[in-house]
């Protein structure tokens, strides 16, 4: 199946005067009429070379070139019939580049697939060429993106998670203008295990590759990137992503305790959460490491062995100075026994002399 063409954005300034031919008036001359990047597969880049060039007498002046219509589409202008082919940028206005007469200007344009996150099978464009005092002309172009299956989604979001979670996910790939396809996924990248499974109750060849996260994964944010062929000959690369942030296997939230009594703030809560699946949390045990008169911490369980709530409820005045201690949570387990977490009362913050 085809798609509809995507046209690339009109301009409001006398797009509507586009000429059909490339023949522009008063000398410019644009080769080809048509410009055909070919077959471009899917998440690949295809290109080629427009040539805009003086045939009258006089110096004809290009006000600008553009916009390209997508950010799939890249512009690049040299002047090759200039000492040393300097390059000029296009410009949607005020360019002012003066083309004299029996001189070429080439307009390269690189259509990158890579930026579409939605099947596309084929493209088209109308990219425009302000002229000083003329009507504007137009350079048309278009490719035909193969795009053999589809994969979704293109990133799997797998939020927070437990270093230890051996959290998993899943893409599915479904073909788009391929028949039959088979993924040739390797059991395992980077530590990460890859299942692959046929999908059997559509009507169009569908994979199931299913990711597992290492035993262990760093602290902090990840990006594991996957990529591999498949056994279609020139077809582009399967490649999908994992993204998240791995956390210790028993997270806490927030990261510490305000009590602002003089605004109202005198109740606050700390969630403790085992990330991981396979990780029951005991019961934890809480204490204040220095204590603070009139505050109340009490332990609630949400969900037994995954889920507790601190709660802290201070009763007494406005402090004259900030008190601070530290909650000291004992997990009972072994990788993180204990976790820390401050705990502070401020004082009423004095107004400023009028």
């Amino acid at each position: 199946m085809k798609f509809q063409p995507l046209l690339c954005s009109a301009i409001s300034l006398g797009l509507s005067l586009l000429s059909c031919g490339h023949e522009a008036s008063s000398g410019i001359a644009i080769y080809p009429q048509r410009l055909d990047l070919g077959t471009i597969p899917f998440g690949s880049s295809g290109s080629g070379t427009f040539e805009i060039r003086n045939e009258g007498d006089d110096p004809i002046r290009i006000l600008g070139i553009g916009p390209s219509g997508c950010d799939c589409a890249t512009l690049a202008l040299t002047l090759p019939d200039r000492l040393g082919s300097p390059k000029v940028r296009p410009e949607y206005r005020g360019m002012n580049l003066d083309l004299q007469p029996g001189e070429m200007a080439t307009l390269e344009i690189v259509l990158d697939t890579s930026r579409y996150r939605e099947p596309v099978t084929w493209k088209s464009g109308r990219i425009p060429l302000i002229l000083e005092g003329q009507t504007p002309a137009s350079l048309d172009y278009a490719a035909d993106i193969w795009t053999p299956f589809w994969v979704e989604p293109w990133s799997i979001p797998f939020g927070n998670v437990g270093i230890r979670a051996q959290a998993s996910g899943f893409v599915v790939v479904r073909a788009q203008e391929a028949k039959e396809f088979t993924p040739l996924s390797p059991p395992e990248v980077d530590g990460w295990a890859i299942t692959t499974s046929r999908v059997l109750d559509t009507e169009t060849c569908t994979w199931k590759i299913q990711v597992t996260a290492p035993e262990e994964l760093p602290e902090g944010p990840f990006q594991q990137e996957f990529s591999f062929k498949t056994d279609l000959q020139n077809a582009p690369t399967l490649k999908f992503f994992a993204r998240g942030v791995a956390h210790p296997d028993i997270a806490h939230s927030p990261k510490r305790i305000l009590i602002r009594p003089s605004v109202g703030e005198t109740e606050s809560a700390l969630s403790i959460r085992a990330l991981s699946e396979n990780l029951e949390l005991q019961t934890p045990e809480l204490q204040l490491e220095e204590p603070i008169p009139d505050l109340d911490v009490q332990l609630e369980t949400v969900q037994v062995g995954k889920l507790f709530r601190v709660h802290f409820n201070y009763s007494g005045p406005d402090p004259t100075e900030t008190i601070q201690s530290t909650l000291i949570i004992n997990t009972h387990d072994s990788e993180i026994p204990s976790i820390r977490v401050p705990v502070s009362v401020l004082p009423k913050i004095p107004s400023p002399p009028r």
